[in-house]
């Protein structure tokens, strides 16, 4: 049986686009989060702020690498370029919440529930005198199997 991508896409729309909505919002930001994110670790544009998360991994290291972690995140403090990982990382991360909060609505089709009083497939409501409209006339409003006034 061949995977129909339609079918998938229709059966998941809501989910599809809520997680391509998440990554374009996730790129979009990744250039203002990163840094705000980074300056609460405690890296700045002048270097890592003493007595923060930044100087203790900075003192763990001892000398930092170029192109390590580290420098990359003391970079992107201090206002340079964004590198691509960060923005797919951004992507990820909003793709995945923006696909979360689109199936945690449920679909039209879950939020129907059986009504005992529908129809039945030959016309009738299946049941005698339980107040729906097929009792007293199709669109007769009834109070207890008796027609309202």
């Amino acid at each position: 049986m061949p995977l129909d991508l339609v079918s998938l896409y229709l059966a998941n729309a809501r989910r599809v686009i809520g997680a391509i909505a998440g990554a374009a919002v996730g790129i979009a930001l990744a250039p203002l989060l990163a840094p705000a994110l980074l300056g609460i670790l405690g890296f700045s544009a002048i270097g890592p702020v003493a007595g923060t998360a930044a100087a203790v991994i900075q003192a763990g290291i001892g000398n930092v690498a170029a192109g390590s972690a580290f420098a990359v995140a003391q970079s992107i403090a201090m206002g340079g370029a964004i590198p691509a990982a960060v923005t797919a990382v951004g992507a990820g991360l909003g793709a995945g919440v923006g696909t979360a909060a689109a199936g945690a609505t449920p679909d039209d089709e879950d939020q129907k529930e059986e009504d005992s009083n529908d129809e039945d497939a030959t016309g009738g409501d299946g049941a005698d005198d339980d107040g729906t409209p097929g009792d007293a006339g199709e669109g007769t409003a009834t109070h207890r199997g008796q027609p309202l006034p």
